[in-house]
């Protein structure tokens, strides 16, 4: 078990370890991760934290959730009312339990799943100018991505005005105080797990 009381375990392969769903109209129903190799869903105590700090920003948001894993954050969301949730992850491997999910909670009218790389994706967001209210964005710690994503996010334009964006990274991956016009507003810290929290100011006229 982390320092922040999730999981970190190499899994014989084909194991699935599930996780709950913290509050809202999905409450306590379960969730799989993935199989096999080193699974880190976002824990029970980082997910009640984060929430109990930006559940009225999901409430009718359309979300895009990045490194989106099995899911845990996305379904979060749409349990405290997200109207839909974009879900990003590239892992053959990982998708099917994403898919599995959304199936097990019935939640597939409001979820889009996108097998992707997700800087790949933000340019065709780009491109077609969508935009969302709010950002998950979970990347490997092994490949420290984080700072890349962010950069990738800023400049993709994605983020609605006064949107916000959730960036879980480990504390050795510090980011910067702003990305284009994205601003720090929080940190949260749990061990080696750290959230930071953006808003993208709205424009002032």
């Amino acid at each position: 078990m982390n320092p922040d009381g999730g999981y970190c375990h190499r899994l014989p392969h084909g194991v699935v370890l599930p996780i709950r769903v913290i509050a809202g109209t999905l409450k306590s129903r379960l969730m799989k991760t993935a199989r096999g190799g080193m699974v880190r869903p976002t824990s029970d105590r980082v997910r009640e934290s984060l929430f109990s700090i930006v559940e009225r920003d999901a409430e009718d948001c359309c979300v895009l959730d990045l490194f989106a894993g099995a899911g845990s954050l996305g379904i979060e969301a749409i349990s405290r009312g997200a109207s839909h949730v974009t879900f990003v992850e590239n892992s053959p491997q990982v998708v099917p339990i994403l898919k599995e999910n959304i199936e097990d909670l019935d939640i597939r009218d409001r979820t889009t799943v996108m097998e992707a790389d997700v800087l790949g994706v933000l340019k065709e967001f780009s491109t077609r100018r969508a935009k969302f209210g709010m950002v998950f964005m979970d990347p490997p710690y092994s490949e420290s991505l984080a700072h890349r994503a962010m950069e990738a996010l800023a400049l993709s334009g994605v983020v609605a005005e006064d949107g916000i964006v959730v960036a879980e990274h480990r504390k050795t991956d510090l980011l910067e105080q702003t990305y284009g016009e994205l601003t720090l507003t929080r940190v949260l810290k749990f061990g080696d797990t750290w959230i930071s929290i953006y808003r993208r100011e709205p424009c002032r006229r």
